[in-house]
């Protein structure tokens, strides 16, 4: 039975199928300053550990090679988020997850 706003409809038996989320985009949602800090919230596949995360920032958008050895990263369930100390005027942010 499917119920919705109009009212429920009878249907025959149905197969769900659930996709493979393992590879899911992973993309930047907000970067957010709070103190002396940026918070950086991002999506992933809901399978990923926060540990296999890597901050990279540069001060040019094509130089975004530096990597964080002070970013914290958060989260689970395909929700993170990660504390990095602001620095320099400028500063351009990628998040990194290795290839699986």
């Amino acid at each position: 039975m499917v119920t919705g706003a109009n009212g429920s409809v009878t249907s025959s038996p149905a197969t769900l199928t659930v996709t493979n989320v393992t590879n899911a985009p992973m993309y930047i949602t907000s970067i957010v300053p709070s103190g002396v800090n940026y918070i950086i919230n991002f999506i992933s596949a809901p399978s990923d550990p926060a540990s296999v995360f890597k901050v990279l920032y540069g001060s040019v958008v094509t130089g975004v090679t530096n990597t964080s050895t002070t970013a914290i990263i958060t989260g689970s369930d395909g929700v993170y988020q990660a504390a990095i100390p602001a620095s320099g005027p400028r500063q351009f942010y990628r998040i990194q997850k290795p290839i699986q």
